[in-house]
């Protein structure tokens, strides 16, 4: 993630994303970033929507580190935050290189037990790699949607766009019709 396109860091690109993410929070919503190579740092949240301008501070401390995503030890990471979260809607979004996840192993199991107890993964792959169908296969098992970009410049709207799936409106108006039933 510290390689550079057009002189941003795909790092930074993910970070932007998450930037706009938080703006477009409810404020019931919450939101924690989790930067992951080795070992989790600079985490971010859980802070709900209501401290959106925080969120979007943190996340300018987020740095590079070092190494390949370790894409188990980062899912376990985030499956200890989603689990103690009440909220209805629990979401895990990650984001490696189509080359450069490591630690496949058991990671798709692990998926399967958070799609079982309601909480749902979306991967996205900057570039072709001979990881990109085992990010695929996270996405399917997770109950997502994969996403595969050559370009990470596409980070902050691919981020956007599927948040904005998640963030359903609380009220929806469309014709009905009632029915009379016993209860």
């Amino acid at each position: 993630m510290s390689e550079e396109e057009n002189g941003r860091s795909k790092l930074s690109l993910a970070v932007e994303g998450a930037q706009r993410i938080a703006a477009l929070l409810r404020d019931d919503d919450e939101i924690t970033v989790i930067p992951f190579d080795a070992a989790a740092r600079d985490v971010v949240g859980p802070l709900p929507g209501s401290q959106r301008e925080q969120a979007i501070r943190q996340l300018e401390r987020v740095q590079v580190g070092g190494g390949g995503i370790t894409i188990f030890d980062g899912l376990t990471e985030s499956a200890k935050y989603m689990r103690a979260s009440k909220l209805p809607t629990r979401h895990i979004i990650t984001i490696t290189d189509g080359n450069d996840t490591t630690q496949q192993e058991g990671a798709i199991d692990l998926v399967n037990q958070l799609r079982a107890e309601g909480i749902t993964v979306t991967s996205i792959a900057i570039g072709q790699g001979s990881d990109v169908a085992f990010l695929e296969q996270a996405a399917r098992a997770g109950g997502g949607r994969h996403f595969l970009t050559e370009s990470a410049a596409k980070l902050p709207s691919i981020l956007v766009d599927e948040t904005q799936v998640l963030l359903r409106p609380y009220i929806l108006e469309q014709d009905f019709t009632p029915a009379i039933g016993i209860a």
